[in-house]
């Protein structure tokens, strides 16, 4: 003989509606920015670029690995978007973000990276003229010389940045 409960199927609904309502609330209180299946608040912070590694690859790509402390928004980060020696990045080059957003490797072909990096003139410089962190927040600093392969520095938050 079965017994039936009587407040088994309304409790369901008020479990339901209990989990439901903190989620719909929260939306509401703060704005968020669905992105890679993370949540980021939009609120401003300072974005900057924490690591630069560069070197060539055994198939002889140079290879630039830049660092972010945040979440890039990719669109700001392309080809047309990043200066080498102050010209757009060549056809041939590749990017490649982390699943976090916060790394992106930029693989340059064997003739493009010769005629970046080679003996006439062993470095280059890399600009980001309109990068931003997902949450909006712009580039703090965007210009970075001495690039060459085998190249590595890490940089702290710039002095004189505001915010958190």
């Amino acid at each position: 003989m079965s017994r039936k409960i009587p407040g088994r199927r309304y409790f369901f609904f008020a479990v339901l509606f209990f989990l439901s309502g903190p989620a719909a609330q929260a939306q509401q209180s703060h704005a968020v920015v669905p992105y890679h299946g993370m949540r980021m608040t939009a609120k401003y912070s300072d974005f900057y670029i924490v690591r630069i590694k560069a070197g060539k690859d055994a198939f002889g790509e140079l290879v630039i690995d830049v660092y972010f402390n945040s979440a890039v928004d990719p669109r700001t980060v392309t080809q047309s978007l990043i200066l080498a020696d102050g010209t757009p990045l060549p056809q041939g080059t590749t990017e490649v973000f982390n699943k976090a957003g916060t790394e992106v490797r930029l693989t340059f072909s064997e003739n493009d990276g010769e005629k970046l990096v080679n003996k006439d003139k062993p470095d280059m410089s890399l600009t980001f003229t309109a990068a931003a962190s997902f949450n909006g927040s712009p580039l703090i600093q965007n210009e970075f010389d001495g690039i060459t392969d085998g190249y590595a520095q890490v940089f702290h938050k710039p002095s004189g940045a505001g915010g958190k």
